[in-house]
């Protein structure tokens, strides 16, 4: 263990940048949360002590509740996917930078929430992967569409207004290591019009028979959380209707339906069935203002950057602004009318992330040239901790760059 036994945590800040990374544009900042489960074990790593370290990032579908503590959670709400840290950098002696790559073809679909996690997933089991119709079928016309899905290359698409939307009852799944008590069957559903649907909304199936209404987990959708375009299922098996007693290392059925036929014809889809175990534990969490969407195409950039207050004392910091700065041949100050406010305290903790090419900079209030100054690469993190130096911060494009560089930047107090 290293000396570093008066490392004190109060509130552990950081942001979360998601980035195209195509493109290499922004797409969005958000502001973490330390789980009071991890907030010890964040602190000793960030300081060099031995610990089981983040390795893995989230995506997930829904947001907190106003009611519930984001600290608090153990898991995300509802996890699709999680990848491991392409890299791990060392920032400052108490801040580092995580990178996770969301390439094409997995995590796709809407993005509400975003966790820090010390593994991968164990034990996760896939129902069916819905790249073939192989044993499905329907009372409606099924086919395999290689053109709209969520993961992998292709999902089943039934079109018509019967009841039965999809039915395999040749899953033959083996044994697993799946809990009643605690995990979850998870998979995508499309409708293109959910007012078809009859009032008591969509049921879905999980069976040890190859019989209906029989050794089954039944869940039963309500309309009104049926959405027009893909919806994310995350059907704990705890919460589920049980007929008799279904045997979860030998499932056989799976079968999408509703009550009676649908009004009018629509349009479904399913993608990925899997059963899920929530496993690791949660260090952090952020969620973005609105929901952002990962296409299938894009290579989405999960930048993750942790720092911690160190000392006696405990210090709490509030993001309250951010901008984007072009930084061209000119030195550059940092705008003063939006980290100090007319009439409202200034900012104490910035947090910089450079994209589209190289910066020199100063913290003293002289001015950077191309070649003379602190060097700081795109997506490099600078974190600047006090007024002073925030008031003082100058940048200039380096000398190598190739264009303008831009810094998005958030502001805290």
């Amino acid at each position: 263990m290293s000396d570093h036994n008066n490392f004190h945590v109060g509130e552990v800040t950081g942001n979360v940048l998601l980035v195209d990374e195509l493109s290499g544009s922004l797409i969005a900042w958000l502001q973490n949360t330390i789980t009071e489960t991890y907030k010890s074990s964040h602190a000793q790593w960030l300081v060099g002590d031995s610990v089981t370290v983040p390795s893995h990032i989230a995506l997930g579908n829904v947001a907190a509740l106003s009611t519930e503590t984001a600290r608090e959670f153990t898991k995300l709400k509802a996890e699709f996917v999680r990848a491991a840290l392409s890299s791990q950098i060392r920032a400052a002696p108490d801040t580092a930078r995580l990178l996770a790559l969301f390439t094409a073809g997995t995590g796709t679909g809407e993005v509400n929430e975003v966790g820090l996690f010390n593994s991968a997933v164990t034990n996760l089991y896939t129902v069916h992967i819905c790249d073939a119709v192989g044993s499905w079928t329907s009372d409606n016309t099924l086919v395999l569409d290689t053109t709209v899905y969520r993961e992998g290359t292709g999902s089943l698409k039934s079109t018509g207004t019967a009841a039965l939307s999809f039915r395999n009852q040749a899953l033959g799944l083996g044994s697993n290591s799946i809990a009643e008590a605690t995990d979850y069957l998870q998979g995508w559903y499309f409708i293109d019009d959910a007012s078809k649907l009859p009032s008591d909304g969509l049921f879905i199936e999980l069976s040890s028979s190859t019989s209906d209404n029989t050794h089954e987990y039944q869940w039963n959708v309500a309309k009104a959380a049926i959405s027009n375009n893909w919806n994310f299922l995350n059907l704990k098996l705890s919460s589920a209707t049980k007929t008799v007693t279904p045997d979860l290392d030998a499932l056989v059925r799976v079968r999408v339906f509703t009550s009676g036929v649908k009004s009018a014809s629509v349009i479904e889809r399913i993608d990925m069935l899997r059963l899920f175990p929530p496993t690791g534990s949660l260090w952090a969490r952020a969620e973005p203002v609105s929901t952002i969407t990962k296409g299938q195409a894009q290579v989405l950039g999960v930048y993750w950057f942790i720092s911690a207050s160190q000392g006696g004392t405990e210090v709490s910091y509030q993001s309250f602004a951010k901008e984007s700065l072009s930084i061209t041949t000119a030195s550059t100050a940092l705008t003063a009318g939006t980290y100090a406010p007319t009439g409202a305290e200034s900012a104490k903790y910035t947090t910089i992330v450079v994209t589209k090419a190289p910066v020199r900079f100063w913290l003293d209030g002289s001015a950077p040239t191309s070649t003379t100054g602190l060097l700081a690469m795109p997506l490099s993190p600078i974190i600047i901790d006090n007024a002073t130096d925030i008031a003082n911060a100058r940048f200039i494009r380096d000398a190598d760059a190739q264009e303008s560089a831009i810094l998005e930047i958030v502001y805290s107090r």
